[in-house]
């Protein structure tokens, strides 16, 4: 179970890194 939630928090530091990403492509391409 606690391998779970570790993994569950590695997957959302993953996607908020995504989400990141693709705001400043998207600021970028405004420019």
């Amino acid at each position: 179970m606690e391998l779970f939630k570790c993994f569950l928090v590695f997957e959302m530091g993953v996607i908020i890194g995504v989400l990141i990403m693709c705001l400043f492509q998207i600021n970028k391409f405004k420019d």
